[in-house]
């Protein structure tokens, strides 16, 4: 039966029944592969959603260590794991199964996208891949497909339906920031006469998913802000080294590569003279330059949806020349998955292994109900271990950490806060276990309960020890 609009529902149904099994297939042989370390595909900050997500569903909490309520992350991704996780737990509470879940989500949003949005089988692999090997479980799956959705309904196909509107509301509740891929196109819909009726439409409608975002902000946690982009927003870091951080940072590779495609993007969309796509890729340019100009340490997901905007307007041109991003992106994706692989089976410094075994023995030392801080890496431990984790950057802690903690007074934090408990994964030779905005932390003042087995190079960011605080009954 088709409607007005010419859907025909029972196709529809059909297609996404077929994704989702699908979806299940491919997670059902791959979690393991995919959850067994927090980096690779997934990094540690998707396990701050996960672990959010399911203190959400599970405990009706918006927390990442069930105490203090944290506003550090997106809405929209949140709130839909929070969602799944409440279903999940009508059957069961296995952290293992909510994740497996999870991941079904996230495999089902990106499918839809690649099948929706791809041309052909070889397109539809590159956006799906694309969007696994970017970091799964990070709301920029989300973003990405809204994303083209809007761009294809009012930019590709220059129509008015209504799904295009609905995407475009979602953006602001995905990433606020976002609302940057909207910008230029939009500006030259209402730079034509015969669009400025459909440009007020969209404006409308993206002003009104803005004021929902800050209007369910300051309903659910009295600010307009998170407080992740508080601690962000304020940092110190000058924009100079800010910026050349990330231009030589470890996914500097990826930024040669979309420069390279955005530069072939450029080339196609104005020898066609198509004003649309020249004014989308500037958004998605802009979007990124703005991320490597004022976001410290990027990460691969920050990179996902300039990437998929970018490879949709390639996409459209049947051109020779559109051979060369497919081998491009096929040699990309083959150099992503060998790295993971590899990464997993060789393991030179052994850190998948002795941070499983880590877990294990945290869970045999530390009682359940005892509290534990941890300032870098808390995602995986948070979620992992099955103990209270309280995140120390603050990324996903409470707005009065936040304070405390940008007045360096920090001082007597792990005292009022009952924590008996410190985890370390950075490399430390000297007495100072831990010195962070007022937060002081000798050798003196903890026993050193595991540590890290000297056969064993952690890395940068697995050099993992637990401590117990001499003040702790």
């Amino acid at each position: 039966m088709e409607n007005n609009f010419g859907f025909c529902w029972k196709k529809i149904l059909t297609k996404q029944v077929l994704l989702l099994l699908l979806c299940m297939l491919l997670v059902t042989f791959s979690y393991k592969h995919i959850s067994i370390l927090g980096g690779g595909i997934m990094e540690d900050d998707a396990y701050f959603y996960a672990q959010i997500g399911y203190n959400l569903g599970v405990n009706k909490i918006s927390s990442f260590d069930g105490i203090n309520i944290t506003s550090g992350y997106h809405l929209l991704w949140g709130w839909l794991l929070g969602i799944l996780s409440f279903l999940v737990s009508l059957f069961s509470s296995n952290k293992d199964i909510h994740l497996f879940f999870m991941f079904v989500l996230y495999c089902y949003i990106t499918l839809n996208m690649s099948f929706y949005f791809g041309k052909n089988i070889i397109e539809r692999i590159i956006l799906f891949l694309v969007t696994i090997f970017l970091t799964m479980l990070m709301e920029t799956g989300l973003l990405s497909l809204l994303l083209l959705i809007v761009i294809n309904t009012f930019y590709v196909k220059q129509s008015n339906e209504r799904i295009g509107y609905l995407a475009a509301f979602l953006v602001p509740l995905a990433r606020i920031d976002a609302v940057v891929f909207l910008s230029l196109p939009l500006i030259y819909l209402f730079y034509k006469q015969e669009s400025r009726l459909t440009a007020t439409k969209l404006s409308i409608t993206v002003l009104f998913g803005m004021v929902t975002q800050f209007a369910l902000m300051y309903i659910s946690f009295q600010h307009f802000f998170s407080v992740s982009s508080l601690i962000k927003a304020g940092s110190a870091i000058r924009i100079l080294d800010i910026i050349a951080n990330n231009i030589t940072g470890y996914t500097n590779r990826k930024l040669l590569f979309i420069g390279f495609i955005i530069f072939l993007a450029y080339y196609l969309s104005i020898k066609n003279k198509n004003k649309y796509h020249i004014l989308v890729v500037s958004s998605a340019l802009l979007f990124l330059l703005l991320h490597i100009g004022f976001n410290f340490g990027i990460r691969d997901w920050y990179y996902m949806p300039t990437f998929i905007v970018v490879l949709f307007i390639l996409f459209q041109y049947d051109l020779k020349l559109k051979s060369i991003v497919y081998g491009l992106c096929i040699m990309l994706i083959l150099r992503w998955g060998y790295s993971s692989v590899t990464y997993r089976i060789n393991d030179s410094w052994g850190e998948i292994a002795w941070q499983k075994e880590f877990v294990d023995q945290l869970q045999e030392v530390v009682p359940i109900e005892s509290r534990i801080y941890l300032i870098d890496g808390s995602g995986f431990m948070g979620y992992i271990s099955e103990r209270t984790i309280i995140n120390g950057d603050g990324l996903v802690n409470s707005y009065d950490y936040y304070y405390l903690s940008s007045q360096d007074n920090l001082e007597n934090y792990l005292e009022n806060m009952q924590i008996d408990y410190l985890i370390t994964n950075l490399k430390n030779s000297g007495d100072e276990i831990v010195n962070y905005h007022g937060l002081v932390v000798n050798k003196q003042d903890v026993e050193l309960l595991i540590d890290i087995p000297d056969h064993i190079d952690g890395g940068n960011f697995h050099n993992w020890r637990l401590f117990k605080l001499k003040h702790a009954h």
